[in-house]
């Protein structure tokens, strides 16, 4: 627990250290602000073989962004975004392992902390393309038993622990600004496993990375 604290703290500093230079360069007026939030649509990727079907997850993102200019047509866009990923799988286990063998279908919801730091080259006036790499830190872990089998409700109570505290992967997509609006599509692939490899949800999410499609709208100031 002491170390996830931690992790924590580093986050938050690294978020201050992060948009400090931000801040600075928007006293001069350069710089643009601003708010977003929209729609996930996440699964995992790199499935073990014990994972028989697979389903898109709707989540959703919040958060803060900026946008910087460095040369004509180049800016920097770091951001802080709340967001949500999972999926809704099948499984079918056999024996020699912590779950009972049998099918079952089993929903995982994670939250995290997501910061990127993102190349935005513009295309014209309201369109750009955007691509850099993130780091996240995960707030919260959910899964639940979706299905029949009751036997698989022991999934209910796994323990935050047996999931990383941190990811990272990158990101790219498009934008459009229709000044003050913002709208953005955006693909996320994680590089790191979702699971650490212990308990029930090192079963559940054997090599196991995220991966999302985000649809949001933002209000630049």
């Amino acid at each position: 627990m002491k170390n996830r604290h931690t992790l924590g703290m580093l986050m938050g500093l690294l978020l201050v250290a992060y948009l400090a230079p931000v801040a600075a360069n928007a006293q001069d007026g350069d710089a643009k602000f601003g708010l977003k939030g929209g729609l996930n649509l996440s699964n995992f990727y790199n499935a073990s073989e014990n994972v028989t079907d697979q389903n898109l997850q709707l989540g959703y993102h919040a958060g803060l962004f900026a946008k910087v200019p460095l040369v004509a047509g180049l800016s920097l866009q770091p951001e802080a975004l709340l967001t949500t990923t999972g999926t809704k799988r099948d499984y079918e286990f056999g024996g020699g392992g912590l779950l009972t063998p049998g099918a079952s279908t089993i929903r995982l919801n994670l939250t995290y902390l997501q910061v990127p730091l993102l190349a935005v080259v513009n295309l014209g006036e309201n369109v750009n393309l955007h691509a850099g790499p993130y780091v996240a830190y995960l707030l919260g872990a959910n899964v639940s038993n979706d299905s029949e089998n009751d036997s698989y409700d022991t999934v209910d109570e796994i323990d935050r622990g047996d999931f990383n505290d941190l990811d990272f992967g990158v990101a790219a997509g498009i934008g459009f600004e229709l000044d003050p609006l913002v709208i953005g599509l955006r693909y996320n692939y994680g590089l790191r496993d979702v699971g650490n490899g212990s308990g029930i949800a090192g079963e559940l999410t054997e090599d196991s990375r995220n991966s999302s499609f985000q649809l949001s709208l933002g209000f630049g100031f």
